[in-house]
């Protein structure tokens, strides 16, 4: 069986991954955390600011390892999905979770 080499493009972006994966796990959690405090009693202006600091961080570090992040406000299920270029919805790509 042959096997299929990656390009060297790639490689890059698997090594990116390995260490913005658990920085992702982490904004993900924190984003929960702020989305159930949002339903629950609402958000101060410091955590309005939060949110805003987390979602820019989360999309920098998908563009590092060049997907695009989706943020999903719902508290009750995943916050934020990692999707590439062939995701028609934030479902086809990747929760973090």
């Amino acid at each position: 069986m042959k096997t299929k080499r990656i390009t060297e493009k790639q490689f890059r972006m698997l090594k990116h991954f390995r260490y913005a994966w658990p920085e992702l796990v982490k904004l993900s959690r924190s984003l929960q955390t702020i989305g159930i405090k949002e339903c629950n009693c609402g958000l101060t202006a410091r955590d309005e600011k939060r949110r805003e600091r987390l979602e820019k961080k989360a999309e920098g570090l998908a563009k590092c390892i060049g997907l695009d992040c989706y943020i999903q406000r719902d508290p009750r299920g995943c916050m934020l999905y990692l999707i590439g270029p062939s995701c028609r919805e934030y479902t086809d790509g990747i929760s973090v979770y």
